[in-house]
């Protein structure tokens, strides 16, 4: 999908109704882990 995000008012989960901005909260919560840039060439 590409909806551009001024469209997104908030993301339907299993876990509930969430505003787009705390997604990336909640999965460090659930899963533990955090978005990290790395260049293709450093795995």
């Amino acid at each position: 999908d590409v909806t551009p995000p001024e469209y997104v008012d908030v993301i339907i989960t299993e876990k509930g109704v969430i505003p787009p901005y705390a997604s990336i909260d909640i999965l460090k919560e659930e899963f533990g882990w955090a978005l990290r840039y790395t260049e293709p060439w450093e795995d």
